[in-house]
């Protein structure tokens, strides 16, 4: 589930997505929504999904990471809340996660998809328009990846990203400027991990990564040293079964 601005009189949508049709919950303006397909012909196992404009007409679009061997799609607004679905790449991995984000330094969006079933995350390279006719391991890495932040890591301009993994330590892959990662673990801790976001938690300027685990344990908070080197701090004193979070000024 995401939140955005879905048509140019800026009503706040959600996105959701789950085992079957894909909604649009679009909203009347006073909080109340109504549920859309998005497409009544598509029953896909969607897992992630993203929000961000792809093909530049200052619209937001939508990338859907899809499991069950099913192709992850990509959802182009024609700024009235209409869109038209085409399959992102060929590839068939089982997928549960997309973050979007200049990954090569042209200019426009791409994705990084992490895949589950011990398959490799993928980077799709954006043409400019909306169209991902490139697609390349983001690692060489097999594992049961769930969850994926784009940020700065390391301090040098471009897009890093954070991976968390399933019975795998969580990894980093740091980026080149342009799409391609060099892949290390965040620290030795192996969790099954689920979600991942990134913030500057202790407030010297980088970006930490928090996250949460399945499996009852207990959430981590990862600090970075400003060069992508992170030392886990365990967070809380109750294991807990976690899917999801997601961070804010609360107070």
């Amino acid at each position: 589930m995401t939140f955005f601005y879905l048509t140019a009189q800026c009503k706040d949508a959600v996105f959701v997505n789950s085992s079957g049709f894909n909604y649009l919950n679009r909203n009347d303006g006073k909080g109340f929504f109504t549920s859309v397909p998005v497409n009544p012909a598509e029953t896909l196992s969607a897992l992630g999904v993203a929000a961000a404009d792809l093909d530049g007409n200052g619209t937001l679009d939508i990338f859907i990471a899809n499991a069950a061997g099913a192709v992850n799609r990509v959802y182009l607004n024609d700024g009235d809340g209409n869109f038209l679905g085409f399959n992102a790449a060929s590839d068939t991995s089982n997928s549960a996660a997309v973050d979007l984000g200049d990954l090569d330094g042209d200019g426009d969006l791409d994705a990084l998809v992490v895949n589950t079933g011990g398959a490799q995350s993928f980077v799709y390279a954006n043409d400019g328009f909306g169209f991902f006719p490139v697609t390349a391991a983001a690692s060489p890495d097999l594992f049961s990846s769930v969850g994926v932040a784009l940020g700065d890591l390391d301090g040098d301009g471009d897009l890093d990203a954070f991976v968390t993994n399933v019975s795998s330590a969580n990894r980093i892959l740091l980026n080149n400027g342009s799409g391609v990662f060099t892949p290390k673990d965040a620290t030795a801790t192996i969790t099954s991990s689920r979600d991942v976001v990134l913030g500057d938690f202790d407030g010297d300027g980088d970006l930490d990564a928090f996250v949460v685990n399945d499996s009852p344990s207990m959430s981590q908070l990862y600090i970075n040293d400003g060069l992508g080197n992170f030392t886990d701090q365990t967070v809380g004193s109750t294991a807990i079964t976690r899917q999801g979070l997601a961070i804010g000024d609360a107070d």
